[in-house]
């Protein structure tokens, strides 16, 4: 996770459990409260991208399908570097714990 106003606002909630939805194969999202927008903005996501997308306002980490798309609006608060296949084996909506691991 980054250093940005964005990104500090969201660790300050944790840890909480979100609902998160999957969308187009390639993300899971979920709807939280608004926060402050002076983080990284991006063009698009690349996979691993942990984001906030202020017009949702919804936390978003994406797992797929960077090669073919066009997803702006997003601010990267973070990356996951390790194996991404997990989120491939998940349902449609899940409870999903999000907490700083230690």
């Amino acid at each position: 996770m980054d250093n940005s106003e964005t990104t500090q606002a969201f660790l300050a909630t944790l840890p909480r459990t979100l609902t998160m939805n999957h969308y187009g194969g390639r993300e899971y999202y979920g709807r939280i409260e608004a926060l402050p927008e002076n983080g990284e903005a991006i063009a698009d996501f690349e996979n691993g991208d942990v984001t906030y997308y202020p017009a949702g306002p919804s936390f978003a980490i994406f797992f797929a399908g960077a090669d073919s798309s066009s997803q702006g609006g997003l601010i990267r608060m973070g990356k996951i570097t390790s194996d991404l296949s997990v989120f491939g084996t998940l349902g449609d909506s899940v409870e999903m714990r999000i907490e700083l691991a230690e």
